[in-house]
């Protein structure tokens, strides 16, 4: 008897399948940041993988602390890096809260801790800095997003703070393109019977303002290779009309958790589908695909 395995593939890179990356290692990866006041920009690369080194892969990282080092994910997200003299793992970046609290982060412009928030924005982390011995240098905080990797670094410096926004970034297949008014995409994951959806506005330093015409803020359609739609997330809730405004600088999003039961009843159906996604407060609006194929 033959026994029917529906597959779900995703057009995005499958990271959630490993672990969420907090700065996603793959060679050619580059994240472009501008600081809000003076225009000043840098950028974080990631180069050739050095190989396996008694089953280890590390990849050369430029620009995103004060050398160039080997680096690779632990298991937990936290970043390694190669002690070349001894061949030895070393922490460099940690995105998990240790009993101390302060963990050491080396080569920062100056000796350095940082310790995660205590709380999560969404599917973004904040990193917070101490600094030892420099009054008017060294990283204050960081915030990353999961599978984007950082969005923002401030600095501290003789004239005050200075934040450092992602302006643009290429991450595996996924470009992030400078735009004054935010650049917009729409990324879907695989759980099991589930897609995680999310609707995710990037604005780097510019302040993008949403006006929302009703406390709807977001749109998801799910439509088959013929475009009829075979989902609607708002199919069934109640809005109120009462209009609202905000005001956004750096990242907003919006995750949903979509069953596929829901989408298409018991039985999955084999096919390409895509996914529409908008935010109401502005002209946001971005699709991604999927595909559901079976194995006999």
């Amino acid at each position: 008897m033959k026994s029917l395995i529906p597959v779900l593939l995703l057009s995005m890179p499958l990271l959630a399948a490993q672990g969420p990356s907090m700065l996603p290692l793959e060679t050619g990866n580059t994240w472009i940041y501008r600081e809000s006041t003076t225009g000043e920009t840098r950028s974080i690369t990631v180069g050739a993988p050095l190989g396996m080194l008694d089953g280890r892969t590390f990849y050369r990282l430029r620009g995103y602390v004060e050398e160039p080092l080997w680096v690779r994910e632990a298991q937990d997200g936290s970043l390694l890096y190669l002690d070349e003299e001894t061949g030895e793992d070393r922490l460099l970046t940690s995105f998990t809260r240790t009993e101390g609290g302060w963990t050491n982060a080396p080569f920062r412009v100056c000796e350095q801790e940082s310790q995660p928030a205590k709380e999560r924005r969404g599917r973004a982390l904040e990193l917070q800095y101490r600094a030892f011995g420099c009054a008017d240098a060294g990283i204050l905080e960081e915030l990353y997003e999961e599978n984007i990797g950082m969005t923002w670094r401030i600095e501290q410096s003789i004239a005050g703070p200075r934040a450092f926004y992602l302006e643009s970034a290429r991450i595996g297949r996924m470009v992030i393109a400078p735009l004054s008014s935010g650049r917009f995409h729409v990324e879907v994951f695989g759980m099991g019977d589930k897609l995680r959806i999310t609707l995710r506005l990037l604005t780097g330093g510019y302040p993008v303002t949403l006006r929302f015409p009703s406390s709807q803020r977001h749109e998801i359609l799910i439509r088959n290779r013929e475009g009829e739609v075979l989902w609607r997330w708002s199919d069934g809730r109640m809005f109120t009309q009462a209009a609202e405004e905000i005001s956004v600088t750096g990242h907003y999003s919006i995750e949903e958790t979509v069953s596929l039961e829901d989408v298409f009843g018991p039985v999955l159906k084999t096919g390409e589908y895509v996914i529409e996604g908008s935010i109401l407060g502005g002209a946001y609006a971005a699709t991604s695909g999927f595909s559901i194929y079976q194995f006999f």
